[in-house]
């Protein structure tokens, strides 16, 4: 089991040394790739997209990530942005920048010199101009001489709190056992538990019921779902939208609801398929077709957008079987976002936990309103695509930020 671990760790840190994903090829992270690991990376891509609405203001940020995880949180990324310059590597928890499971064989462990090393550190110091990096350097000068003064701290021992305890005749509480009485459903058994115990109550469906009791809970649901109906034209409540949980918290509200799909391998494109009003049999072959056909007939186009990733995302899409898809066969965002979006002239929203985004075509413009056609789909555990239909009217999320430099370069030819 060891070993497996190992392996898995040793895969992840060869693939942050050496795979350059499309989402980070932005000039933004040009210092970190290679360096940090693709989680970190992650990580500040969720943060980027959360500093549009928090700016440059710290109040509003909160400083999150930096004070969990030791990554720069939203309005330290926007500062960088705002100035058109890269994210230190500096800026990076030295946890993020460890990719080897082996010492460094280079260094030579003794020939460190503590006032030379102080000394560096006092000349880098000296060169931070906003105060934030002059706090983060104190900080961990701090932690290193007085270990106390870490803002980490200790997460609280959960204790068991569920219902009161038993008290005896005298009124003392009783620690050590409780009594369990019969129940309405038939519940008999004592048992002795200790108040620390982990171990639940048992739930009312788990009693057992004697046969008389069983056909009169039937009789009382069927009494019920007989008053309770719901008409054609109900709105459905935020509770009752299906996978809710998948969505960024934020554009719950504008979810009107989420239509569920096959989940074959190609549910990305059978989402897609249906928002374009294609057949539910074999419109992801449609949509598969004429996304390969925009790659052949535009590919020097792509090959400068996608850039290594281009024969990936061909191979991806050029699938017309119906069964035994791939993991390596799936519809991804936000790699085949602007393709879905170029290709059928739509625009497609993944309001997905984490990755909440916009893309739009590049060559044309949006139809009119009236006549637009928006596609959202949100993605469950990284494995199944489900289409969302939004409420009227609804704003939709940041758009990619790929979009803005090749749709000027669209616009120029």
């Amino acid at each position: 089991m060891l070993d497996i671990q190992h392996n898995r760790i040793k895969s992840s840190f060869e693939v942050s040394l050496n795979v350059v994903q499309y989402g980070y090829m932005d000039g933004l992270y040009s210092r970190l790739r290679g360096y940090v690991s693709l989680k970190a990376l992650k990580l500040i891509r969720n943060e980027v997209e959360r500093g549009v609405n928090v700016g440059t203001n710290r109040s509003l940020c909160g400083c999150d990530l930096r004070t969990t995880c030791g990554l720069p949180c939203a309005h330290e990324l926007n500062v960088h942005i705002l100035a058109g310059s890269p994210i230190p590597l500096e800026d990076i928890h030295v946890y993020w920048k460890k990719l080897s499971m082996v010492p460094d064989a280079s260094v030579n462990r003794t020939s460190y010199n503590l006032n030379d090393e102080l000394q560096r550190v006092v000349s880098k110091f000296e060169t931070f101009v906003d105060e934030d990096s002059r706090v983060r350097t104190i900080q961990q000068l701090r932690e290193i001489s007085c270990p106390s003064s870490t803002s980490c701290i200790a997460p609280q021992v959960k204790v068991k709190t569920r219902g009161r305890p038993n008290l005896d005749s005298f009124g003392n509480y009783v620690i050590g056992s409780k009594k369990m009485k019969k129940g309405k459903r038939g519940m008999k058994r004592k048992a002795e538990e200790d108040d620390t115990s982990t171990t639940r109550d048992p739930s009312g469906f788990e009693y057992v019921l004697t046969p008389a009791e069983a056909a009169s809970a039937r009789r009382k649901v069927k009494q019920v779902k007989n008053k309770v109906h719901r008409t054609r034209g109900a709105s459905m409540g935020v509770s009752e939208i299906g996978f809710i949980h998948t969505i960024q918290p934020d554009w719950i509200q504008h979810v009107e609801t989420t239509v569920n799909v096959d989940s074959d391998g190609n549910c990305g494109f059978r989402c897609v398929a249906a928002g374009l009003g294609f057949s539910d049999i074999d419109g992801w072959k449609r949509v598969r077709t004429a996304m390969v056909n925009e790659l052949q007939e535009n590919q020097e186009f792509w090959k400068d957008l996608l850039g290594s990733y281009f024969d990936q995302v061909k191979g991806a899409v050029q699938f017309f079987e119906g069964k035994d898809v791939g993991s390596d066969k799936w519809m991804t965002l936000p790699d085949m976002g602007l393709l879905i979006a170029t290709t059928f002239n739509v625009v497609l929203v993944n309001v997905s936990y984490g990755c909440c985004m916009t893309f739009l075509p590049l060559r044309n413009a949006p139809p009119p309103m009236k006549d637009r056609v928006v596609i959202g789909v949100t993605n469950v555990n990284d494995t199944h695509w489900v289409r969302v239909i939004f409420k009227p009217n609804a704003p939709v999320p940041p758009v990619f930020l790929v979009w803005k430099t090749f749709a000027n370069v669209v616009k120029e030819q």
